[in-house]
């Protein structure tokens, strides 16, 4: 009788056939894909959303930066804003002068930080330089990496309050080459240069200047980021 139940056990045994073994293992590796997939791109927003933050804090930073000198300057700040024919603005102070290198990025490695960027200048009094001059001294960045300014401008409303705008950018690393390619401004034609479709052209460096209030990203696949940020304040200078 045990013999009996023994053999019904062991001749009654199933297991996997190669069939079922590669269901199984296709299944399996889908789910794995699904899932990669997911977390790439939920940590690849994650990183988006960082860096947007980053974008706007580094802007209020520069602007509060700038509302501190004007504030506390013992002379009306005096301002150039950037041209076609010269894409350089700069700000100055009784102590500071900040120089606005529009669409001038900042990158690991750069050999052009001192004519990127924004640069603050700690300068003596009344000795406001033309931006070629000062280029030489020793001053102090502004952005992070990968961030450029594309947008500057300033007005007197009275002896004493100023309104001024300033624009940035990220264009992913820009050491790459690739960020021109996806800013753009909407007041183009789409399809023409500096438009913002997909497959426009870049913009030019006067175009920078006759669209900056209105600089944007173009459409980005998800593995490029785009990002544009700009500040408007009323800034006033302490009656001395």
């Amino acid at each position: 009788m045990i013999k009996k139940i023994f053999y019904t056990c062991k001749t009654n045994r199933k297991g996997f056939t190669i069939i079922e073994l590669m269901i199984a293992t296709a299944t399996f590796s889908v789910i794995l894909v699904i899932i990669t997939f997911s977390v790439n791109f939920f940590l690849t927003k994650y990183y988006q959303s960082l860096t947007t933050i980053n974008t706007q804090n580094n802007l209020i930073s520069v602007m509060n930066n700038i509302n501190q000198s004007i504030k506390f300057s013992l002379q009306d700040p005096s301002y150039t804003l950037p041209s076609i024919t010269n894409p350089v603005g700069y700000l100055c102070t009784s102590s500071d002068e900040y120089v606005f290198y529009i669409n001038r990025p900042i990158f690991q490695g750069s050999s052009t930080t001192n004519t990127s960027g924004i640069i603050q200048y700690p300068i003596p009094q009344n000795t406001c330089l033309s931006p070629s001059s000062i280029s030489a001294l020793n001053g102090k960045q502004l952005l992070g990496n990968n961030l450029r300014p594309v947008y500057f401008n300033m007005s007197t409303l009275s002896n004493n309050l100023y309104n001024i705008a300033i624009g940035i950018a990220y264009t992913g690393n820009v050491s790459s080459g690739i960020g021109n390619s996806l800013l753009c401004s909407p007041k183009i034609i789409p399809s023409y240069s500096g438009g913002c479709s997909s497959t426009a052209g870049n913009l030019t460096d006067s175009e920078y200047i006759q669209y900056a209030s209105s600089i944007g990203c173009k459409p980005t696949p998800i593995s490029q980021f785009c990002y544009v940020s700009t500040l408007h304040a009323t800034l006033a200078m302490r009656i001395n």
